[in-house]
């Protein structure tokens, strides 16, 4: 597919749902560059937005033809609402596309090159850690070879879409770090060695409240166990190497935090992980990162919780 070129043999979807943010939402949609393409559509679905949000989409591409435009009734949560977009979408390839990312000038080109290339249905998912395509069948050790990716800007065929359906929407928090999973017991999967998108930093604020929620834990707990399955991995092991990854990863970004919440992290979790650490070397680094975090941070708070840990 290029500028001029027009194609008949696959249809691109690309779903963007949103909530607010005026400036992000026509970025997002402004690097797709419909005008450029006579096979992709751009499905937005609005989770209830500020009226003066949605009014402003409205006037700017209510007459769009390859634009469709959706508002819920009420705000239906984020993976609800990534499901509801993806379900409206009518190509032989979808691609979910978070408001605050986009694409990069020649990135839709490089993904549909790719895509006319490969045998359907499968999975295709961004991977810049690898010099070249990689091109995996399904089953478990493809499952492993998964790194979590950013949500946006992979495509799956709407054959892996109709046979496992969306993203579980038990999962509030990363549903694409199980549906990935999920897919690719079943199906084909296509890394590819490089970004079709860009992907905008979270701010670290809106992150740090995300892992300090109190479902948070119980969360990652769920896609560990969803994973497990998937992968037909005994429970326990993945549900340690999760419970250890996050802890230390918590602990890690903790540092001049003030909010409360760690100690309600810090409570949940030690002894979880404490008891699951097999071995010395487990308990040797535990201790070392809270060591380390007492002698480096400044706030009190967390310098006394830590230090009660630690007896």
């Amino acid at each position: 597919m290029t500028n001029t070129q027009k194609t008949k043999d696959i249809f691109l979807s690309i779903a963007i749902p949103v909530w607010n943010r005026y400036e992000e939402v026509v970025r997002a949609v402004e690097s797709v560059g419909l005008e450029r393409y006579h096979d992709v559509e751009l499905i937005i679905v609005d989770n209830q937005s500020e009226d003066i949000f949605w009014n402003r989409i409205c006037f700017k591409y209510k007459n769009h033809k390859q634009i469709k435009l959706y508002r819920n009734e009420e705000n239906i949560g984020m993976t609800r609402n990534w499901n509801k977009a993806m379900s409206f979408s009518k190509g032989d390839w979808i691609s979910l596309l978070c408001s605050d990312d986009g694409f990069l000038d020649d990135g839709l080109v490089r993904a549909y090159n790719l895509l006319k290339s490969i045998k359907p249905p499968s999975l295709v998912i961004q991977n810049p850690n690898i010099k070249e395509n990689q091109y995996l069948s399904s089953g478990l050790e493809t499952s492993r070879k998964i790194n979590l990716p950013i949500a946006s800007g992979n495509f799956v065929h709407r054959e892996c879409i109709d046979e496992l359906g969306y993203f579980d929407e038990r999962i509030k928090y990363s549903p694409d770090a199980e549906y990935w999973v999920r897919i690719s017991t079943k199906f084909p999967v296509i890394l590819y060695a490089g970004y079709f998108g860009y992907f905008l930093s979270h701010n670290e604020n809106n992150m740090w409240e995300t892992w300090v929620k109190d479902d948070y834990i119980d969360q990652i707990m769920l896609i560990s166990e969803l994973n497990s399955k998937h992968m037909k991995i005994k429970k326990n092991l993945i549900k340690e190497d999760v419970q250890w990854g996050h802890y230390l990863f918590f602990v890690k970004n903790s540092i001049g935090k003030k909010q409360k919440p760690f100690k309600k992290i810090v409570n949940k979790c030690f002894p979880m992980v404490k008891k699951n650490a097999k071995g010395m070397r487990k308990l040797k680094v535990l201790e070392l990162y809270l060591i380390w975090m007492y002698r480096v941070c400044t706030t009190k708070y967390i310098r006394s919780v830590v230090r009660r840990v630690l007896k």
